[in-house]
């Protein structure tokens, strides 16, 4: 893992701005199930030039103070039904697969943080790392080992 240079680090640390929250919200996924306040994304999306100033002051004094905000510690955890009567369990998704239903605000501020990290992500690893990055494939890595054994079977053991 690459370091990080302190004009990035400067980047991922700077103070929230009311854009960089509007965009995350107009990029997230409407028609989730709410968290534990019951608030969707559509209703951030709605009311977004009430909510939006607030918001950002609660995420300011969060990275401040370096401490999340509260709701971003509570998530409600559901089973998911399966088809049939659901007064059966065998009808539910076993217990152990649960879903964390996260509040709309948490996902803001995740969002942020990823778009954040998003813009660094190239310059902090190296370009043989393809997984999760944009523009690389597990192809590139088949192609690779492929160059490395023949290069070996030509030219011996590398």
């Amino acid at each position: 893992l690459g370091k990080i240079k302190n004009s990035l680090s400067l980047s991922l640390e700077q103070e929230f701005s009311l854009a960089e929250l509007a965009a995350a919200v107009a990029g997230l996924t409407s028609g989730k199930a709410p968290g534990l306040d019951g608030l969707p994304v559509e209703f951030y999306k709605a009311f977004w030039p009430l909510l939006g100033p607030g918001l950002l002051r609660v995420f300011q004094e969060s990275l401040a103070d370096k401490v999340l905000p509260i709701c971003c510690h509570h998530a409600v955890l559901t089973l998911l039904p399966k088809k049939g009567d659901l007064g059966y369990i065998k009808n539910w998704r076993p217990n152990w697969l649960p879903v964390s239903l996260l509040c709309a605000d948490y996902k803001i501020l995740a969002k942020v943080l990823a778009t954040r990290l998003h813009t660094i992500m190239a310059s902090i690893t190296r370009l043989e790392e393809s997984y999760c990055m944009p523009g690389r494939t597990i192809q590139d890595d088949l192609f690779l080992l492929h160059d490395l054994l023949t290069a070996s079977e030509q030219f011996g053991s590398l």
